[in-house]
This record gives structure tokens, C-alpha cells and sequence, in this order.
């Protein structure tokens, strides 16, 4: 006689572990987890899924779409900035699309002085400016161009980057409140001619960080920019690409060499030994390389895997869409309602109509057909 028993699944309260052989992992351990989502208690429930808005990013033709940020307006209604990466630059709030211009397709976006400053790509004829959503854009003749713009402290800074004449170069305007504000921007060099661009400056608390091909540097000030001191805090790791980093309290995560990182007090960890980023089809887009926050998850896009690290458990699953392709950077609004709502693109989607996908945390209406795998050591 046969004697049957039930196998017990769970909990997997340590993620996955697809660097070891799935026979030599942990027993908390799951050799895959596609599709679901961790609980505190080591349980797995199936991921939110990604729905389309119906209300599709308005190009026509072909065109490579991102998503540059949130602008907020007085009452702290976002209005969400996104580029055609061909033309022109584009807001979205209340389900509505509206032209912020058609002048030039922005390469990045911060809000300063109640503004919208969006930055025309290196080599573009027409200049960047700033919008607000009761105005009209306004272009700024004297505004340089770059790939990567920020605050620090009361002035706006912007990497020239990749492509530009001095791809180390970030140049800053005068302090906020002063008239001709781009007026003979200053500028400072980073590492220059040691062949590594900028590829992307951020503020963190009382610096900013300089992330670049290669490495990481810190630049502070106290009067005169010019005056900055400037040192390498991490040698060796640098930023795979401009999307492919975001802020979370007082950590900076990121990818550099497919590799996921978290960044705090001036040191990098990478936090994915035993999950490393594999990709099954390199053709699925030319953009593979995006960080994203949602709620309380990081999200890793790799060509057309999401690799996901829970803050809650810093335990790791993975995520895939057969519906939508490849996801590029979502983009998550700090709202008052606890709407716990994200936006994104399809980064495999190139043709008109470009759907936008939103992604909520909480039980809605909202279906996605996919399939959740779960493959233990047995």
C-alpha cells in the first residue's frame, strides 16, 4: 500500500535563491516565485496586476515614450510629466493628456519655485524651460541643455552628460529670487578627461551625489559653488542608466553592471548576490535598465523580468507581464489619500497607441491574465 502525504509549501520567509543549486537551498528558501508577492509571515499571494488606463500616450506613429517625474501644485494635485522622446513633452492628471510643448521632448524635469523645469536633450535646436499647469510653458533661451537635472541648495543644476561637448560638466544658475535666472550659468567639472560621463546627479541631504559611468562622487558646498569640494566615495560602481535609480528615505537604490545596489552613508551594497538578474529575451527592448518605487518594494526591471526586493522582508521575488511586455520605470505620486498608485509605459512598445498602465496595491476591479510559479527544492 502507497502511503501518501501532503507536502507542506512555505513559508518562504527568505525569497529566492536562484545563485545557489535549488536542491542546496534553504527549506525557507524558493528556487523561483514569479508573479507573487511576500508576506511578513513568509506566505506568497499573487502580485497586483497591471492594468491599461485607456487613455493612451498620445504619439503618433513610433516614438520611445518616458516618464520624467511628478509636478505638484499648490493644493498637491500631481500632474504627471512625461516625454515623446521625439517632440514634444506632455502632463497627465484626472485620466486627461494635455501638450506642455511641442517645442522639444524633455530629458529630465525637477520642480523649483512652483515650477515645472523640463531640459531639452543635448543637441536639440530649441531650448528647455518651465511650466506650470495655469500657464504656458516657457522656453528659456539661456537654460543649458543636458540628460539630468536637480535642486541643491536654492539653485538648479544640470548635467550636460552623455553626448554633450564636456559630458563631465555640470553647469547651475544663480540662487533662486535673481533675475535672469540662466543668465551665464556657472559650471564645474567632474572628473574631467578621465573619460566617465555623468550620468545622472541627485540631492541627498546636504550634498549631491554625482553618479557616473564608473563611480560615485560627492559634491558639497557651503557659499561658492566654485569653491565645491569634490571626492570619490565609491570607486568602481557607477549608474547603468539615468532611470535606473531611486530615492527611499534616507537610501538610494540603483543598477550598475546588472547588478542592484543600495546606497547610505557613502557606501554601496549590492544586495542581489543571491538573486542575479538573468534576462531570457534581449530583444524584447532597447531600454532594459529602470529602478522603481512601489510602496514598499523596489522594482529592478531587466529587459522583460522585474526583479522585486521587498523593504518589508528584504526578501526577493520576481514579476513578469505576457500582456504588456517589458515595464519601464513606474512612477508612484506622494499623495494625502493613500491612493497607492503607480503609473508606467511599456518599455516593448514603440508603436502608437503607447498604453498607460497603472498598478494599485488594494483589491479594485482591475484583471491582468498571468501565471504565478512557484518552484520549491523538492
Amino acid at each position: 500500500m502507497t502511503v501518501r502525504k501532503p507536502l507542506l509549501i512555505g513559508p518562504f520567509s527568505r525569497g529566492i535563491n536562484t545563485y545557489d543549486d535549488p536542491t542546496a537551498i534553504h527549506d525557507q528558501e524558493a528556487a523561483e516565485a514569479m508573479n507573487f508577492d511576500p508576506g511578513l509571515d513568509g506566505s506568497l499571494k499573487s502580485r497586483p496586476p497591471f492594468a491599461n488606463t485607456g487613455t493612451p500616450f498620445p504619439i503618433t506613429g513610433t516614438g520611445k515614450p518616458r516618464l520624467l517625474g511628478y509636478y505638484y501644485d499648490i493644493s498637491g494635485n500631481p500632474y504627471l510629466i512625461a516625454s515623446d522622446n521625439n517632440s514634444s513633452t506632455w502632463s497627465y492628471s484626472a485620466g486627461v493628456w494635455t501638450l506642455i510643448t511641442d517645442t522639444m521632448a524633455a530629458a529630465d524635469m525637477a520642480q523649483f519655485d512652483g515650477k515645472a523645469w523640463l531640459v531639452s536633450p543635448v543637441g536639440e535646436a530649441d531650448p528647455g524651460g518651465y511650466w506650470t499647469p495655469s500657464g504656458v510653458f516657457t522656453a528659456d533661451a539661456d537654460m543649458p541643455k543636458g540628460t539630468s537635472i536637480t535642486t541643491y541648495k536654492s539653485r538648479l543644476w544640470i548635467a550636460e552628460g552623455l553626448g554633450g561637448t564636456n559630458p563631465t560638466r555640470i553647469r547651475y544658475s544663480k540662487v533662486i529670487g535673481q533675475p535672469d535666472f540662466w543668465d551665464n550659468a556657472g559650471f564645474v567639472d567632474v572628473g574631467s578627461g578621465d573619460g566617465q560621463n555623468v550620468v545622472k546627479i541627485v540631492t541627498y541631504f546636504d550634498s549631491m551625489l554625482v553618479f557616473r559611468t564608473k563611480s560615485i562622487w560627492s559634491f558639497q558646498y557651503g557659499i561658492d559653488p566654485a569653491q565645491a569640494i569634490q571626492s570619490v566615495i565609491v570607486p568602481g560602481v557607477g549608474l547603468q542608466s539615468k532611470f535606473a535609480l531611486v530615492n527611499y528615505e534616507n537610501y538610494v537604490y540603483f543598477m550598475y553592471d546588472e547588478k542592484a545596489y543600495s546606497f547610505i552613508n557613502n557606501r554601496a551594497q549590492q544586495i542581489n548576490i543571491k538573486v542575479p538578474f538573468i534576462a531570457r529575451n534581449f530583444g524584447s527592448t532597447d531600454d532594459p535598465y529602470t529602478v522603481s518605487l512601489f510602496n514598499n518594494r523596489i522594482l529592478y526591471s531587466f529587459y522583460e523580468m522585474i526583479y522585486v526586493y521587498s523593504l518589508r522582508t528584504n526578501t526577493w521575488t520576481t514579476w513578469r507581464s505576457d500582456v504588456y511586455g517589458p515595464i519601464g520605470q513606474l512612477l508612484m505620486p506622494f499623495v494625502d489619500d493613500d491612493t497607492d498608485i503607480a503609473y508606467a509605459i511599456p518599455s516593448g512598445n514603440a508603436t502608437a497607441p503607447v498604453p498607460l498602465l497603472r498598478i494599485e496595491d488594494k483589491l479594485t476591479g482591475d484583471k491582468e491574465l498571468m501565471t504565478c510559479v512557484l518552484t520549491t527544492k523538492n
